[in-house]
């Protein structure tokens, strides 16, 4: 990843890694509501062992940026690998409580293969810890992007772990699409148009539409569908259960059109079920002689995704004892669809009038006490202006507040924060950590 650097909020770090601007794409619209967006929308997930791996200690974090100038940004951190061992990585299209499905394809309608997918190779270190990013150029992940798998080069590439990619957020989600005929449409279904919206929220799914130019001498029926419209002719039937194959109401997603004698229809159907983000279509078929051609189709395009906030508390280090008994502190690390990382770290408990060292790390606070402070720019010399320093002032009451914005987009292996202090020896032993979930 390429960008700029530049100056914002209290404390700024230049930005090295930042992601570019300009254009849309994928099952999504227009990105975040904000006229400075330079994200579509940013997806998150942790890793987690697969079945026939469970009891081992593999964790990590996923991260899959999309742009509005048209790419798509991959970045993992994984934990618990063999040392020095390449791991295959690859974005598959089913979440992981299928075991993921298939490998994503750029192209579903073409060959299998890595010009056709998204793979990530990781490189195990020494201590069993592997980071990697893949930049794909001219594509924007469809929402059948699902989830992140890591296979086990030592059988056979077994899958064996695997992150969920969502929003991050169990708020409301909306989408909205217009209806038009297939090209393949016959003379009667040529005059169907409308609109339709998919509202997820914390209680399920709700579908509203309103179409119009159906003949009132057919039948009609209509169905959430996996993919947009211009791929596949928007592919097979959504499922609940992507396990499940089989054409079943009680495990797609079908909206009721109702009585259409007139040639419109109206209305909402409610499903107890969060839709996720690869319901990317609703399609209208018409019900002829036992046959239910595609007729009509409405991409699902959501309105504004959120920013993807991650937060914590700290635990206190040993270093903290016998000084810091009341030490606490709270954190936020915000990626925002503008393009910037921006911190806020808040603590009390420290000693009066004392300025103590805090950065962002790059290992969860259980390994290595958050490791090493995070990179933005992997490739340059570390030092403050290429990472995520919060220096925390305190009052006298021992209360302090900082943060810090930079012009990047954290990679997955911004995964914690230090405080540090300043009068020990050796220096800046590490006083608390923040997991930041």
């Amino acid at each position: 990843m390429a960008g700029e650097s530049g100056m914002a909020g209290e404390t700024s770090a230049a930005g090295a890694d930042s992601l570019g601007a300009a254009g849309s794409g994928g099952e999504g619209g227009e990105g975040g509501g904000d006229a400075q967006a330079v994200l579509h929308s940013i997806l998150h997930g942790s890793f987690a062992p697969l079945p026939s791996y469970a009891g081992q200690p593999l964790t990590g974090e996923a991260l899959l940026f999309r742009t509005l100038d048209g790419s798509t940004h991959v970045s993992i951190q994984v934990l618990g690998l063999q040392a020095a061992t390449e791991y295959p990585s690859h974005v598959h299209n089913q979440p992981c409580a299928v075991l993921a499905g298939a490998h994503y394809l750029l192209d579903p309608a073409a060959a299998t293969g890595e010009n056709n997918e998204i793979w990530l190779s990781v490189m195990a270190n020494a201590d069993g810890i592997g980071v990697s990013e893949k930049l794909v150029p001219n594509h924007v992940a469809r929402g059948d992007a699902l989830s992140i798998v890591v296979h086990d080069p030592a059988a056979a590439n077994a899958k064996m772990m695997c992150a969920d990619l969502s929003v991050g957020s169990d708020g409301e989600l909306s989408a909205r699409g217009t209806f038009a005929p297939f090209a393949t449409a016959e003379a009667v279904d040529q005059a169907i148009s409308g609109t339709v919206e998919l509202t997820r929220s914390n209680v399920g799914t709700q579908v509203t539409l309103a179409v119009n130019g159906l003949d009132p001498a057919q039948s009609y029926d209509c169905h959430v569908h996996a993919l947009p419209c211009g791929v596949t002719s928007a592919g097979g039937h959504y499922k609940l259960d992507p396990s499940n194959a089989a054409t079943l109401e009680s495990n797609e997603l079908w909206p009721k059109l109702g009585d259409t004698t007139d040639g419109a229809a109206t209305g909402g159907t409610s499903f107890a079920h969060r839709a996720r983000l690869d319901a990317q279509s609703v399609v209208i078929h018409r019900v002829s002689n036992g046959t239910t051609p595609k007729v009509a189709c409405a991409d699902l395009s959501i309105d504004a995704y959120p920013d993807l906030s991650l937060q914590g508390t700290s635990v206190r280090l040993p270093a903290a004892t016998p000084d810091y008994p009341a030490l606490s502190a709270n954190a936020q690390l915000l990626r925002g669809l503008d393009g910037t990382t921006r911190v806020h770290l808040a603590a009390t408990g420290l000693l009066p009038g004392v300025t103590y060292p805090a950065h962002v790390h790059n290992l969860p606070c259980a390994v290595q006490s958050g490791g090493g402070h995070y990179v933005l720019d992997k490739g340059a010399p570390a030092g403050e202006s290429n990472e995520l320093w919060l220096p925390l002032p305190a009052s006298q009451q021992g209360v302090a507040d900082a943060r810090v914005t930079a012009f990047h987009v954290a990679t997955a292996d911004a995964r914690s924060i230090v405080i540090h202090d300043p009068n020990s020896q050796p220096a800046s032993a590490r006083l608390a950590c923040i997991d930041l979930h």
